[in-house]
């Protein structure tokens, strides 16, 4: 008599080589899926030093906003009042500067130093303003301030084009 296979028998050997088959395919798709993530997140990392560059372009761009409405009116017409009125606006824009700077990897030590002295040069401008500084001690500080961030621009513009 030959080997003979019983219903039952032929039933659970397919569905074993089925088990297998469905085992090895779930396996492949989870590594495709792998690979997908694995690649996305190598692409994410590869723009997370392109999106901080972005934030402290941005910033910049931000403190050059509020110097102009400062910086413009006293040097263009001689009115003190937005630079009184706005120095502390000022001294968060340049904190803000600073941080995205220290958020962006590899940048520049000129562009450093020289985001420090900015931010030091409005929160000591502040500090004068709020006790009561002369116009010629604001006119002397304030214009400081607007040529070093022209400084930062240039730096932080060539910095941009070399990347």
């Amino acid at each position: 008599m030959g080997f003979m296979l019983s219903f039952s028998a032929l039933t659970q050997l397919s569905r074993f080589r089925f088990q297998k088959k469905q085992k090895k395919a779930d396996a492949t798709g989870y590594f495709c899926v792998m690979k997908i993530v694995a690649i996305a997140l190598m692409l994410f990392a590869a723009a997370l030093p392109a999106l901080a560059q972005q934030e402290l372009k941005q910033a910049v761009d931000d403190f050059h906003y509020s110097l102009a409405f400062t910086y413009h009116p006293m040097a263009d017409e001689g009115n003190y009042d937005p630079i009184r009125k706005r120095s502390g606006e000022l001294v968060e824009k340049a904190r803000q500067v600073e941080q995205a700077l220290y958020a962006t990897r590899e940048v520049p030590k000129e562009l450093e130093s020289r985001v420090d002295v900015l931010a030091e040069s409005c929160a000591a401008l502040h500090a004068i303003i709020q006790q009561g500084a002369t116009d010629e001690a604001i006119y002397q500080r304030l214009t400081r301030i607007h040529d070093l961030f022209h400084e930062v621009e240039d730096v932080l513009n060539d910095w941009i084009l070399k990347r």
